[in-house]
Order: C-alpha cells, then sequence, then structure tokens
C-alpha cells in the first residue's frame, strides 16, 4: 500500500472515532437543551488535544507521521466541529438569544484558543 494510502487509512479512521465520539458527545449532553454543551465540551477537548500534539508532542518528534495523521488530522479535526457550532450560533441568533450567544460563541472561540495553549502547557508540564 503507498504512503498516502496510508496516511489517508489513519485520517480515516481517526475521522471515524472523532465523529463518533462527538454524537456522543451531543447525544449525552442533549439533556441540557438550554446551551450546546456537546459541541462546546467536543471543541474544548478536541483543542487541548491539538495544542498537546502539535504544540507539544510534534516539536519534539515523538509523533509518527501515522499518529499525526490519525490523531491531529483525522481523530480531533472530526471530534472538533466549525460547521456545528456555525449552525448553532445563528439558530440562537434568530431565536434573539443575544446573552446566551454572546456566552456560546465566547466559550467556544476565546475557549478552543486558551484550550490550544493548556495543551501545549500540559506537555511541558508532563514532560
Amino acid at each position: 500500500m503507498s504512503t498516502v494510502l496510508l496516511h489517508c487509512a489513519y485520517v480515516g479512521l481517526g475521522g471515524f472515532l472523532g465523529a463518533l465520539a462527538r454524537f456522543g458527545l451531543a447525544h449525552f449532553f442533549s439533556i441540557y437543551p438550554h446551551l450546546p454543551w456537546g459541541t462546546l465540551l467536543a471543541n474544548l477537548v478536541g483543542s487541548l488535544l491539538l495544542g498537546f500534539l502539535l504544540l507539544g508532542a510534534l516539536p519534539h518528534r515523538v509523533l509518527s507521521d501515522s499518529m499525526r495523521f490519525f490523531l491531529a488530522i483525522g481523530f480531533c479535526g472530526s471530534l472538533t466541529t466549525m460547521s456545528t457550532f456555525s449552525y448553532e450560533v445563528i439558530q440562537m441568533a434568530l431565536q434573539g438569544q443575544w446573552l446566551k450567544n454572546l456566552a456560546f460563541f465566547g466559550l467556544n472561540i476565546i475557549g478552543s484558543l486558551a484550550m490550544i495553549l493548556a495543551g501545549r502547557g500540559l506537555w511541558r508540564l508532563m514532560f
């Protein structure tokens, strides 16, 4: 099997597992209808893991290309969800839920950026 096909397989498997994790979070947290907690948690956890992997492990060359494709591109790329986040922001805006919308927007954007840095910090703490 060629390297490109193998990398595609790693991305696909990681993406499949990330999508299942995101679906599970959305389903589990759907019992709390006041805010899309599943989307928020998926974005925050995915950003933490991505920061840990790309700003921590990758520069130290402890991740193989296969693991980078599987975890960073596949799993984290599929777990985090810009399209669902965008849809939920628009839905809240259309419903006139401005305060909730602002909180959700801020928690996702600022929270995800903070979690990328936290992932990097976690790497430095651990190693």
